[in-house]
């Protein structure tokens, strides 16, 4: 599969970014902070299948005497591969192509169209404008159905359309009765919500297969609940029609539905000196975990590398054993690398007030490579790792690692108990284990191996049983917990001081 990238120079407040474009279909979510420049990169986007898109969205505001354009160091490249490739630079008040050929490059990304949706005004009276009632007609039902599915308000099945005698182009309106007397209100009426999730689905219905979908400020003033229908039929859609929905968002109610492999966060890496996307990482999901209301503001917040860590179940089991104490409001982050955990932790100063105690909660593999950087004042982030250390725990062992050893010394009796946590007598740790050839041929017992392991482990348990994966791995790491640590004085040496600790 190739790989599409587009890169972006010295364009607004982006002064170097190279992102690749999620291959296949569905529905991501382009985040960050204010100003990161997520409508920059979606406008940019909007060229590949509208050639006059960088006209329209980036011209300079006023031009100074004797200065530089202020678009004259931009660069824009967009490449399907090493030979198929355009770049774009502002010269002459136009952006020129400098290298490369459009025409050949941008049928490479694969897009049969590019739509750019957003926020849709209200409409412009005509001069000379006259409707006639008899021309109102059902609005199609794709379109009635979507949006009183989105608004959980089925009035919206009763939506109508009429198409303007000055223009062509088609109006819709909604029938409302007030006081025993039909009404009709035209777009102008609606919601600014309302218009876009409208005008939205009707363009979603015309759409060809296989195009790109830009949708910036995903929000449209829409409640929380309809941003996430919003979602769900924006999925619908994408895969129906085999499409790559790319939605700019800073909603919390968002961030927290959607898969962290369907983020895509922008971020400045002040180590790297440059922008970037990162994919499969969890600050977008840290976001939205943050956002809830301050008087239910967290005592602890353990930042973990991903959602997968036992630290939940062991959070739960010494809650278990310490009935009687004022155990603390613990929220349990998923971040992504270590060294992202560290520096989202050493920021959450600036974002909670200090009675919030914030810990970081590394697997054992990253123990070296942290201890190294905050000894080593050559290395990069070396003041941000040293100045927390006595903030970073290190769990004994990767969880992934606990899992697979515990289940691969004794299949037999761990088989049992797992049949009665799944209720799935097919469940046999002996069949896959000795079975399964993909899994004979992983190697040892490093975590990425165990990581491999344990994935097919989950998958042939959801196979079993029809769980979510997701759910399967939660109760096999609850599972590892319980046998793990019985001995309840063990756990609590362990984890108390974590948990209870004040910095």
């Amino acid at each position: 599969l190739f790989m599409r990238t587009i890169t972006i120079s010295q364009l607004r407040r982006i002064s170097d970014l190279t992102m690749e474009l999620p291959s296949g279909n569905g529905v991501y979510l382009l985040t960050g902070a204010n100003g990161a420049g997520k409508s920059t990169l979606l406008s940019v986007m909007a060229q590949i299948g509208d050639r006059g898109a960088l006209a329209h969205f980036f011209q300079p505001n006023i031009t100074f005497r004797n200065e530089k354009n202020i678009l004259s160091e931009s660069r824009i490249r967009y490449a399907a591969d090493e030979q198929q490739f355009v770049e774009y630079r502002f010269c002459d008040n136009a952006w020129t192509v400098v290298e490369g050929d459009p025409e050949t490059a941008f049928p490479a990304f694969g897009f049969v169209e590019t739509l750019f949706a957003g926020a849709r005004p209200k409409r412009k009276p005509i001069d000379g404008e006259i409707f006639d009632r008899s021309s109102i007609r059902p609005a199609p039902e794709p379109i009635c159905e979507a949006v009183a599915s989105i608004f959980d308000d089925e009035d919206f099945r009763k939506l109508a359309v009429i198409t303007s005698p000055a223009t062509g182009k088609d109006v819709f309106l909604r029938p409302i009765e007030l006081n025993g007397k039909q009404y009709i209100f035209s777009e102008n009426n609606f919601s600014a919500g309302e218009r876009a999730v409208i005008q939205l689905a009707h363009q979603l219905m015309q759409i060809a297969r296989n195009s790109l979908v830009l949708i910036d400020e995903a929000e449209m003033a829409l409640h929380p609940k309809a941003q996430k229908r919003l979602v769900y039929y924006l999925e619908k859609a994408a895969k129906l029609k085999n499409l790559l929905i790319i939605v700019s968002t800073q909603s919390a109610s968002l961030i927290k539905i959607t898969d962290p492999a369907h983020i895509l966060f922008l971020e400045d890496d002040e180590t790297l000196g440059r922008m970037v996307c990162r994919r499969n990482t969890y600050p977008a999901a840290i976001l939205g975990e943050m956002a809830f209301a301050e008087e239910i503001l967290p005592e602890t917040i353990l930042l973990v590398e991903d959602p997968e860590a036992a630290m939940e179940a062991i959070v739960s089991k010494l809650k278990g054993l310490m009935p009687e104490t004022d155990f603390p409001y613990t929220k349990i982050l998923p971040v992504g690398g270590y060294m992202q955990v560290i520096i989202l932790m050493d920021n959450l100063s600036k974002v909670f007030p200090p009675y919030v105690h914030r810990r970081a909660v590394l697997d054992k593999d990253a123990e070296y490579s942290v201890r190294r950087t905050a000894s080593d004042p050559n290395r990069s982030q070396h003041s941000v790792v040293s100045r927390n250390m006595d903030r970073i725990y290190f769990l004994p062992c990767a969880p992934e690692q606990g899992v697979v050893r515990l289940l691969e010394n004794d299949p037999g009796y761990h088989t049992k108990n797992l049949r009665r946590i799944f209720y799935a007598n097919a469940i046999n740790l002996k069949d896959l284990m000795r079975g399964n050839d993909r899994y004979r041929m992983i190697p040892g017992d490093s975590r990425s191996d165990c990581k491999d392991k344990l994935s097919l482990i989950t998958e042939y348990i959801a196979a079993i049983t029809a769980e979510p994966e997701m759910l399967v791995r939660k109760k096999l790491y609850h599972y590892y917990v319980e046998k793990h640590y019985r001995d309840p004085y063990r756990l609590k040496n362990e984890y108390c001081p974590l948990i209870f600790r004040k910095i």
